[in-house]
């Protein structure tokens, strides 16, 4: 059977101008709050949007939970689609029963949560800030648990419960339950431990504070709230011998810089600004160093006022990762592991480190409003330095690094297991300013391109079953080298059958539509419908290509840029299918989106198909 393939060009315009003992880190550390929903108190919310970018950022767990969902527990249906939601970025679900439910709405709702699988809803929590407003008393709060938990762990023993999810650590409540005259840590439902853990709110800043109190008091006063909730824990779990698996946990369920957000101010140091992003930074460090099962920072989006607007996703359309959203993810990517203890000689300086089997991190954060400062971190805890800036790490090594971080910044560095730095991330005012994320430096990546280049400079390559010919020597340089970066020869059957390659495309330096071009290889990507459609093996098994290609170096002057380009399959007209991204040397980051049967279209086409609106046919051909 005869096929025509045509491959299409896009001729685009861009301008060019700690503690002592080693604590291990919880898998669910990282958590979210499912806030605002549409339909929500009658508000208009956004998260049915926003998914992809949740899961982007990192979030283990979402707390379905809140005052709002305390008094109004979404019905079965909604409930159920936000639960899966949150299933299908790979978060868990941390799910809040109403105080006032009674013994058999308990038991039902947990029935049926736990009878779905791998949907199973694991992690759950009891009522909202009840001593808040002084609706209970804390012998109240202890009925309704009474009530609540020993109906939720007749239906499963197995699942974990937390309470009582106070507005902050009330010292004397909190003992009362763990440990105290109300003691409820001792006691057990069906075989198993009644309550596994507490969880507690804490906006330390109400509506007048300044710069200081965010990067000062604010922490601090959530620091002594977790020591002093882990020392009672500590206590009830000696007092009833709650060991390994069974030992209390706790979580801070809400938290934010403050419960009035005074306005929208990057530059600020309210709830949405880039210094609001180093306090929930801070704050999951504090996680770390405690233990804490999950931190949940409230909230996804919640845009509508702005004294409510707690969001790490900024306002629609567009919304915008913001600053808590971008230290949230740098962290969750990369650091794991075990707490590691660091200490800093600069008072507007935090540092916070972890070290894992195969790397050590150390996120390093200047809330200064002006110093910048020549920085020695040094990976182990005793030696010391002549730089202003000194921040050492208990990692045990003789190692250091210098360099420099601007004020209002932060940068993690990523180092190996012997020390050795393999990436430096940098995120600060200026790049939140701009609405971008993180800037990348991968050093060690760096160092095995440079290498690979010399090592493959005028050789053929093999790429699955093809070669990559050896790049002309007379190409010249705006036509981009992308010998490191192909994935495929043009003669594999990279597709989804047998036969299916551009073994018939001229190969060499070629001019289509205008434009010159090294055609050498390609540059295949992961799409779903390519594995899914598959008849290769190895790709139903998900190992044949890369879902992105970074890091290609163009280092050059121009005005225009042209791509070559395909689909491997179809797409609805002006579905975005995939990206290019294009960082400029001043810093700017320009992202252009490849919408289908505007930019490209498959690459397989039979005779009359309509072309793409904003692309140029480069070439055509046929293949059996």
């Amino acid at each position: 059977m005869k096929m025509k393939r045509t491959l299409l060009v896009t001729l685009l315009t861009v301008g060019l101008v700690g503690s002592a003992i080693a604590q291990d880190i919880s898998p669910y550390l990282f958590g979210q709050n499912h806030w605002l929903a549409q339909g929500d108190e009658d508000r208009v919310g956004y998260i049915h949007l926003l998914w992809p970018k949740v899961k982007e950022s990192g979030v283990k767990v979402v707390r379905i939970g809140g005052n709002g969902y305390n008094r109004n527990l979404p019905e079965r249906q909604r409930l159920v689609a936000m639960v899966d939601s949150i299933r299908h970025i790979g978060a868990e679900p941390l799910l809040q029963v109403p105080c006032d439910y009674t013994v058999l709405q308990a038991m039902e709702l947990v029935e049926y949560f736990t009878q779905r699988g791998e949907k199973k809803v694991q992690f759950w929590c009891i009522g909202n800030e009840p001593l808040l407003r002084n609706e209970f008393t804390i012998e109240g709060v202890r009925d309704y648990i009474m009530r609540i938990a020993p109906a939720m762990k007749r239906v499963d023993p197995t699942i974990k419960i937390f309470v009582f999810d106070e507005c902050e650590l009330r010292e004397a409540a909190y003992r009362d339950l763990c440990g105290g005259r109300l003691d409820i840590t001792g006691l057990k439902e069906n075989g198993a431990r009644l309550i596994d853990g507490f969880s507690f709110h804490k906006y330390p800043n109400g509506r007048e504070f300044n710069r200081d109190n965010v990067i000062f008091s604010g922490p601090e006063t959530i620091r002594n709230q977790a020591e002093k909730l882990v020392q009672m824990m500590n206590e009830a779990d000696t007092k009833h011998r709650r060991t390994g698996d069974a030992k209390l946990m706790w979580a801070l369920t809400e938290v934010n810089v403050t419960y009035a957000n005074p306005d929208r101010e990057i530059a600020g140091f309210g709830n949405t600004s880039f210094l609001g992003g180093q306090f929930m930074a801070e704050i999951f460090g504090i996680g770390m160093q405690y233990g804490a099962f999950t931190v949940n920072p409230w909230c996804i989006s919640e845009t509508d006022a702005v004294s409510t607007d707690f969001g790490y996703l900024g306002l629609p359309r567009e919304f915008y990762p913001r600053s808590s959203y971008y230290h949230m993810q740098m962290m969750a990517e990369h650091m794991s592991g075990q707490f590691m203890p660091t200490s800093v000689n600069q008072d507007y300086v935090k540092a916070i480190g972890t070290k894992s089997d195969d790397t050590i991190c150390v996120l390093v954060m200047n809330q200064s409003l002006t110093e910048n400062f020549d920085f020695d971190i040094i990976l182990n805890k005793n030696e010391k330095s002549t730089q202003r800036l000194t921040i050492n790490a208990d990692a045990s090594l003789d190692k250091h690094l210098r360099g420099a971080i601007d004020n209002q910044t932060t940068v993690l560095f990523v180092f190996n297991a012997q020390g050795e730095l393999l990436k430096q991330l940098t995120y600060g005012l200026k790049q939140n300013l701009k609405f971008q994320g993180p800037e990348v430096n991968n050093a060690m990546e760096e160092n095995a391109l440079m290498e690979n280049k010399d090592k493959n400079s005028g050789k053929e390559i093999l790429k699955r079953d093809g070669i990559i010919p050896p790049r002309d020597h007379q190409a010249p340089p705006n036509l981009i080298d992308l010998t490191e970066y192909y994935t495929a020869s043009l003669d594999d059957d990279w597709l989804v059958s047998v036969g299916a390659n551009l073994q018939p495309l001229p190969k060499g330096i070629q001019t289509w539509a205008g434009a010159k071009f090294d055609v050498r290889g390609l540059i295949q990507l992961a799409g779903k419908n390519l594995y899914e459609q598959s008849e290769l093996d190895d790709a139903r098994k998900k190992e044949y290509y890369p879902q992105v290609v970074n890091n290609i170096r163009v280092q050059l002057k121009g005005q225009k840029i042209h791509f070559v380009h395909a689909s491997s399959w179809w797409a609805d007209e002006n579905d975005k299918v995939g990206e290019y991204v294009v960082h400029y040397e001043n810093g700017e980051i320009r992202r252009i989106p490849l919408l289908y049967m505007q930019s490209l279209k498959d690459w397989w086409t039979t005779p009359n198909d309509p072309t793409p609106q904003n692309a140029e046919i480069a070439w055509q051909g046929q293949n059996e």
